[in-house]
């Protein structure tokens, strides 16, 4: 018989198959859909196509040794098998090695002392049965236990014992899933994912930031230290979780305690969810949710449906990132539509948006505004606001109060007026700023133009140009080698300064406060039409003797810029000169004339 005549070809469909072959050299297709491809002996082709798909050897004689990096069988009915688009090993009731690739793999060893080694991607192993070797690798690994006939008890930071898991070596797992039965499952000190699945689990996270599911029955959840979730998104009915009582009812949640979380994330029916004193982050999923903050600062996501959100003490937020339609919020008329329809705020300070095209309206409280991608309109009402538009052309009203915009999660350099302007560049490409006095910029190199108010002006990083212009303004550059400009003096307070004397004892009144000027690097930037003669910079130790009407000359002393000049040629004869301080510059003991630039 010839080798053609051995091979068989077997072809799956677009659902998920599973396909044997026989004896011989056969070619598996599973196309799409999970499949389970078994070649049996010989050398297989097991291609799964499209989704998650599993080369199987459950029937195998003996043990099989498969590794999906070299793309092909080393020992076993598995010797000659090749493998296209398989991210999942099932081996024998022998003692298998099953080796991953790069990618997310599913290696399951069944009976026996397996070595399952998931390389890198976010691996499931499930050694079954047997004293097995689960090595994770890189990526973010779960061993698995769902099929063990009694419970198991597992410490990520110690020993295994139990069902399934008696002799299990663990190595670089940072999840566990339990059994159905009742489990104990620990974590260490990363960021763990325990799940309890049915039965009545006790989950400790211990340190790292982790996610606690109890599944059905009375289970115990104990985040320990850092950020720790508990998560309800599988329950078949509405949970009421409460953080200040560390206890939980209906559902999933029934009977559960809790302890050391500070975070919930509910179902996809209508939950109760209730924060403590901490700043706590309750999602609700689908359904008509209450959340409700206590004390601290809480973020809220509601998610589909019509939810009411309290947040109690503290500065708190709802959240509409990830919806998939725009909000429309009025905190003045309470008339909320898009993917904030049905919903009810109350002690919510600030509204993050969505991707699309916002209109969010706050009230009288000091809010913050986020408005996310799309053109949004940003109205922060009564109160000290901070809007941020984000990416698109954006509308932002301060209202009564001291209102700030910001910038800085822009993907380039942004130039903005407060008053007046064409705002351009990166997220302030095409704003409209109305009622605003302060400004943070971007982490590039920005332009922030103040009015004739007094403005608070934030470079960030990058090398920034801040203009102030009138009233007493607030400077600082950041990170990056930044320029202060002045382009008006005359609405600085002015002095009359004595024949012969010096600027020691006056007092800056009405001049900027520059926080963070840094002399050799960033530079003092005035406009060269505002003098007629030469200019001059003094360290004020003798008096100035300016050598005619037109001359002008700078003088810092005490941390003070000063600005000295004769008002008329009057004025120059009698030696009276006019002093206006113009900026207070923090942590300056001097200044040089390379300090100074004339555009």
């Amino acid at each position: 018989m010839s080798m053609r005549a051995l091979l068989a070809v077997f072809n799956g469909t677009n659902r998920n198959d599973v396909l044997t072959g026989g004896a011989g050299g056969d070619q598996l297709f599973g196309l799409a859909g999970r499949d389970e491809l078994e070649g049996g002996a010989g050398a297989d082709l097991l291609d799964g196509g499209a989704d998650t798909d599993l080369a199987s050897y459950r029937n195998a004689l003996s043990r099989v040794w498969v590794d999906l990096a070299l793309g092909q069988g080393i020992l076993g009915d598995a010797v000659g098998d090749q493998f296209v688009s398989i991210e999942g090993l099932i081996g024998s009731a022998y003692a298998d090695k099953l080796y991953g690739d790069a990618g997310n793999n599913i290696l399951h060893g069944l009976a026996n002392n397996d070595e399952l080694d998931g390389r890198d991607g976010n691996d499931r192993l499930q050694g079954g049965a047997g004293a097995d070797v689960l090595r994770g690798g890189d990526g973010f690994d779960t061993a698995t236990y769902v099929d063990s006939v009694f419970r198991v008890i597992v410490d990520l930071g110690g020993a295994v014992s139990g069902g399934d898991a008696a002799g299990d070596t663990l190595i670089s797992i940072e999840a566990v899933t339990g059994s159905m039965h009742n489990d104990i499952l620990t974590g260490d000190g990363g960021n763990n994912r325990l799940r309890g699945l049915d039965g009545n689990d006790t989950l400790d996270g211990a340190g790292g930031n982790d996610r606690l599911i109890g599944g059905r029955g009375f289970d115990s959840l104990d985040g320990g230290a850092g950020t720790d979730w508990a998560l309800y998104s599988r329950s078949e009915s509405g949970v009421t979780v409460n953080l200040g009582t560390g206890l939980g009812s209906g559902g999933a949640a029934q009977g559960d305690t809790l302890t050391g979380i500070e975070n919930l994330i509910g179902s996809a029916h209508d939950d109760h969810l209730i924060g403590d004193a901490g700043s706590n982050r309750l999602v609700g999923l689908g359904g008509d949710d209450t959340l409700e903050g206590g004390g601290g600062d809480d973020r809220f996501f509601g998610g589909a449906g019509g939810d009411a959100f309290n947040g109690g003490d503290g500065f708190d937020m709802a959240v509409y990132r990830d919806a998939g339609q725009q909000v429309i919020i009025n905190f003045r008329n309470a008339q909320h539509s898009g993917a904030a329809a049905g919903d009810s705020f109350s002690a919510v300070e600030g509204i993050v948006g969505t991707a699309f095209n916002d209109s969010i309206v706050t009230g009288d409280a000091d809010n913050r505004i986020f408005g996310g991608a799309g053109n949004d309109f940003m109205d922060g009402g009564d109160g000290n606001d901070l809007l941020i538009g984000g990416a698109g052309a954006d509308f932002m009203h301060g209202g009564p109060g001291i209102d700030t915009v910001g910038y800085r999660g822009s993907d380039a350099g942004v130039t903005v007026f407060t008053s007046g302007g064409l705002n351009s560049g990166g997220h302030a490409e095409g704003d409209v700023l109305s009622w605003i006095h302060n400004v943070n910029g971007s982490l590039f190199d920005d332009a922030i133009t103040g009015d004739v108010l007094a403005n608070r002006l934030r470079g960030l990083d990058g090398a920034d140009v801040l203009t102030g212009r009138g009233a007493a303004d607030d400077l600082t550059g950041g990170l990056g080698a930044d320029r202060f400009a002045f382009v008006d003096l005359s609405d600085h307070a002015e002095a009359l300064l004595a024949p012969g004397a010096t600027i020691s004892g006056y007092a800056a009144e009405n001049g900027d406060r520059i926080r963070d000027f840094t002399a050799g690097e960033d530079l003092l930037r005035f406009d060269a039409g505002m003098f007629s003669g030469d200019v001059f910079n003094t360290d004020n130790v003798a008096a100035l003797g300016l050598a005619s009407a037109a001359d002008t000359a700078f003088a810092f002393t005490g941390g003070t810029l000063f600005y000295v000049s004769y008002a008329s040629q009057a004025n120059f004869l009698a030696g009276q000169a006019t002093l206006r301080a113009l900026a207070d510059l923090d942590g300056v003991a001097s200044l040089a004339n390379s300090d100074f630039e004339f555009v």
